[in-house]
C-alpha cells in the first residue's frame, strides 16, 4: 500500500496538481524522495488502538509509538484533491541549508480556516552530500 501510494504522490506532482489539486502542467516537476516521504507522513491518521489477539480487545495507543509509527496512510489528508477535500498545500522541495543557517517561512491562515488543522512535515535524507561541505537538503509540506 505504501509503495503504491508513493507512486501516486509522484504522479500528483508530475502532473502539476498543486496547490489546490487541479491539473496545471505548468506546475509539474519531479519530486524528490524526501518530498514523497513528507507527503505520506503528513497525512497519516492516528490509530485508535491495537487488536490484542487472542484476547479480542483493543488496547489504546499513543501517537507515534512502536505500535503505529506515524499512523495509517491517508492520501485524502495528504494532498489537495479537487472534489475530494478542501485544503491547500505549500510545498518546498530540495531546499539546501548551510551549517548554522536558518530558514523562516511565514504562513497566513485566511478565510475562516481553523489553525488547529495546520500540519507541517519536514524530512531530510541522511547523510548530507559529502561534496557539498556542511549543508543539508530538505523538503517539506
Amino acid at each position: 500500500m505504501v509503495s503504491g501510494s508513493a507512486l501516486l504522490v509522484r504522479q500528483y506532482f508530475e502532473e502539476g496538481r498543486r496547490p489546490n489539486g487541479a491539473v496545471d502542467p505548468s506546475r509539474a516537476f519531479q519530486p524528490s524522495g524526501t518530498l514523497v516521504k513528507a507527503v505520506l507522513l503528513n497525512g497519516a491518521q492516528s490509530l485508535l488502538g491495537v487488536d490484542n489477539y487472542p484476547g479480542y480487545f483493543v488496547t489504546p495507543i499513543q501517537d507515534y509509538d512502536i505500535n503505529q509509527g506515524f499512523g495509517e496512510l491517508n492520501l485524502a489528508h495528504s494532498l489537495p484533491l479537487k472534489g475530494v477535500n478542501n485544503f491547500t498545500a505549500e510545498v518546498h522541495d530540495r531546499i539546501r541549508i548551510e551549517d548554522g543557517a536558518q530558514h523562516t517561512y511565514l504562513l497566513s491562515v485566511v478565510g475562516g480556516c481553523d489553525v488547529s488543522g495546520l500540519s507541517a512535515t519536514l524530512v531530510w535524507a541522511d547523510p548530507p552530500n559529502p561534496n557539498s561541505g556542511k549543508s543539508l537538503e530538505y523538503s517539506f509540506i
